[in-house]
């Protein structure tokens, strides 16, 4: 309706179809610092959430490119039907603090859709890689997001009561390297996990513990939450920082025993690596 009311009145601004409303319906004004406030913010996030969609729809898939190379780097290969996870060959880098000035505009990134529980496309988070595709780009936030995305995540997999989520893509891969089968979430970031939004009949949920201050602290509030109370949660304890660094140290299939090990029983079976 307010969408209407700006078209049709002529309005520049959602601010301006907000009073106009408010007048027609006999309503108290606000004051206006109020309108300019949530209509900058929402307008900021719908401009963001835009962006986002541009820039995945730029990415191509990851089979044959840079980043896959990136990935095989760090021991994961199976990269085959990623829908959320996309390369882009040139993706814009703003500067942030501590970055040189000579620093780069573009670099190749890995982009990842973060979506709710619905699907929907809620943001993407960016990972920058050197151009040679042996590491992360040489820049001082080499990880960034976009859009509002707390409490969604990097979803890999379909959720039927049982899911794993953690807080880094490459953690949540080297999941799925072990036990493809298994649907995982990565939050992009400690306070994000801390924060995710349960998705509909979850009974179990496996978390990838990362051995940090972080860390520890998004496992303390993830169960201290009241809706954690009818969920199973079941720890995933690397043997040194993350799953992934245990991935390039113990190999393949040293690393899906270990993981094999820590799961309940009635997932042992179903989620084995073939």
């Amino acid at each position: 309706m307010l969408d209407l009311i700006r078209s049709n009145m002529g309005y520049s601004t959602l601010g301006e179809a907000m009073i106009e409303a408010r007048r027609f319906l006999r309503l108290p004004q606000p004051p206006a610092s109020q309108y300019s406030r949530s209509c900058d913010a929402k307008s900021d996030s719908q401009a963001s959430l835009r962006i986002a969609k541009r820039l995945f729809a730029a990415s191509i898939p990851l089979p044959g490119s840079l980043a896959a190379r990136y990935l095989q780097s760090r021991c994961i290969t199976r990269i085959q039907q990623l829908p959320s996870v996309r390369y882009h060959p040139r993706c814009p880098y703003r500067a942030s603090q501590g970055d040189q000035q000579t620093t780069c505009r573009h670099y190749p990134a890995i982009i990842c859709s973060v979506t709710d529980k619905d699907g929907a496309i809620a943001g993407i988070h960016r990972t920058w890689l050197k151009p040679c595709g042996t590491g992360k780009a040489d820049v001082a936030a080499p990880r960034k997001s976009l859009g509002a995305i707390a409490g969604h995540g990097i979803r890999i997999g379909q959720c039927q009561g049982v899911l794993a989520i953690g807080e880094g893509l490459e953690t949540m891969l080297s999941v799925r390297e072990a036990l493809p089968s298994m649907p995982v979430v990565a939050a992009t970031s400690a306070s994000h996990l801390a924060a995710f939004l349960f998705p509909p009949g979850l009974q179990r949920l496996y978390v990838a513990r990362e051995h940090d201050a972080a860390g520890d602290a998004a496992w303390t509030r993830l169960c201290a939450r009241p809706d954690t109370q009818t969920i199973e949660l079941v720890p995933l304890e690397p043997g040194r920082k993350d799953l992934n660094d245990d991935l390039m140290a113990d190999g393949p299939e040293r690393f899906a025993d270990r993981l094999l090990d820590q799961l309940h029983p009635d997932d042992r079976q179903h989620f084995l690596k073939p």
